[in-house]
């Protein structure tokens, strides 16, 4: 094998035996990638993203980019109040970065209800029926902007003198 970046040595012309340093997703390079510009110049044509590759090009199927892709976040219950959290999306690019939070594609501001709405976990005090919804997190720096897949939050009730939640 030859321009291979992994921890078990494949050998090879161009082969690297650290770590590729892949973003969460396990395709997008991370910025500290030793894959960056480690490949052999003879590719054509774009990464599976549609982008050029450069010269030397990166090892693996994505050149490394400075615009930002964001994961899908997570929704966590708090207690005391009771509330919830909305986040834990890993995301990268060239920084600075700025971070807004949507529900229901509409954005969200600190209220009192809503905090952290500029940052990468947003906290909610207090759930009600209002609440249930599509959250995502919206990341863009100098060069665009990533959208996160929406986490929904739905809310059940359970009749305390019933048998089956409604």
């Amino acid at each position: 094998m030859i321009y291979c970046c992994t921890t078990l040595s494949a050998g090879g012309v161009g082969s690297k035996t650290t770590a590729p340093q892949l973003f969460s997703d396990g395709v997008h390079l991370m910025a500290t990638s030793p894959c960056i510009g480690a490949g052999t110049n003879v590719v054509t044509g774009t990464d599976i993203f549609g982008n050029a590759w450069a010269n030397p090009p990166s090892m693996g199927c994505a050149e490394w980019s400075s615009a930002t892709a964001v994961t899908k976040p997570q929704i966590k219950l708090t207690g005391a109040p009771v509330g919830f959290t909305v986040g834990n999306a890993a995301y990268i690019g060239q920084p600075p970065f700025y971070l807004s939070w949507l529900k229901d594609g509409l954005p969200l501001s600190d209220n009192g209800h809503f905090s952290f709405t500029q940052t990468a976990n947003l906290v909610v005090t207090g759930v009600s029926f209002a609440d249930a919804g599509n959250y995502q997190l919206v990341v863009s720096n100098a060069l665009g902007l990533a959208t996160s897949p929406a986490v929904p939050l739905t809310i059940h009730c359970v009749d305390i003198a019933g048998i089956n939640p409604k």
